[in-house]
């Protein structure tokens, strides 16, 4: 027990958004920010008096490979091998300290997102988010992605050139009402829900990777965000990337998924939308599979 707190304590230090002469960081994932002492491992919602100013939120850089997963990277110039980071696939993927602290703790940390490393080398390309699963830019149950994506994707240099966002409960005028100015002109709202597989989809019900690879280049970086609480249609977007010998995952740089499974923390929530017969290892494998396929994948909130 007391290695596991050890180990979660530096993963969350790891993780400090903003540091402070203090032992107290802020973990600011953009949502739902948090104070951590790095000393004691108390967690509290409000600044410590302690405290007195706080910097700009920067990026978070992983660097200890005994917390951390990894991807490998050799350099075609220098042989050099570079490790890129990735949060491991631990608990019941979610926060790590999700269910393991006070009450006045566990709703939030059950939507906190500051466990999910974001990427440190996305090329030179055009940067491409879709975003099947998007009601609206700032708000939503569980906090908004998109405010998320662009605004902690952005304090590690990804600004997205293009965002194409499906959801078929909301109405494309209510939609773009509290879209920033600065990202109107390329995020294109499409109302209608996606489509589980090539042969099901339509211009209304588009079947994402399709969309996907007919719109970006292989030198593109791509995040693909899939929550749209449907089991079905989800499971089979992801079996269709994981099929072998199909190049569409090829053009997928990062994925963020939240899949409903049988999950002790998240049941009284998710309720009617749970995946029958899945369970949390179920999704482990799935992640696993996307990342031996050199796609950074994380569970989403």
């Amino acid at each position: 027990m007391e290695e596991q707190q050890a180990q979660v304590s530096k993963f969350v230090s790891s993780m400090c958004t903003v540091r402070t002469p203090t032992p107290w960081c802020l973990v600011d994932d953009s949502v739902s920010p948090f104070w951590y002492n790095t000393e004691t491992g108390e967690m509290q919602f409000s600044k410590p008096a302690i405290v007195k100013t706080i910097p700009v939120a920067g990026h978070v850089q992983p660097t200890d490979p005994s917390i951390f997963s990894y991807f490998t990277h050799t350099s075609v110039v220098t042989g050099e091998v570079i490790r890129e980071y990735i949060e491991p696939l631990v608990g019941h993927l979610r926060h790590p300290l999700s269910g393991c602290t006070p009450s006045s703790a566990v709703g939030h940390l059950i939507t906190d997102r500051s466990y999910i490393v974001p990427p440190t080398r996305v090329g030179k390309g055009r940067k491409y988010y879709f975003d099947a699963g998007a009601s609206s830019w700032s708000s939503g149950k569980g906090g908004p992605s998109l405010s998320y994506f662009t605004t902690v994707w952005g304090r590690h240099g990804v600004d997205f050139d293009v965002i194409e966002c499906w959801e078929g409960g909301t109405e494309v005028k209510d939609f773009y009402c509290d879209v920033p100015g600065e990202y109107l002109w390329r995020t294109h709202f499409h109302h209608g829900w996606i489509a589980s597989s090539v042969g099901n989809s339509s211009n209304v019900n588009p079947f994402v990777p399709s969309i996907i690879r007919e719109t970006v280049d292989r030198e593109d970086y791509v995040l693909f965000k899939l929550d749209i609480d449907n089991g079905p249609v989800e499971k089979g977007t992801i079996e269709h990337l994981l099929e072998d010998g199909n190049e569409d995952i090829e053009f997928i740089d990062e994925i963020v998924w939240e899949q409903h499974v049988d999950n002790y923390i998240m049941n009284p929530w998710w309720g009617e939308t749970i995946d029958e017969g899945m369970t949390i290892a179920d999704s482990y494998q799935y992640f696993l599979k996307l990342r031996m396929k050199g796609v950074r994948a994380h569970s989403w909130v």
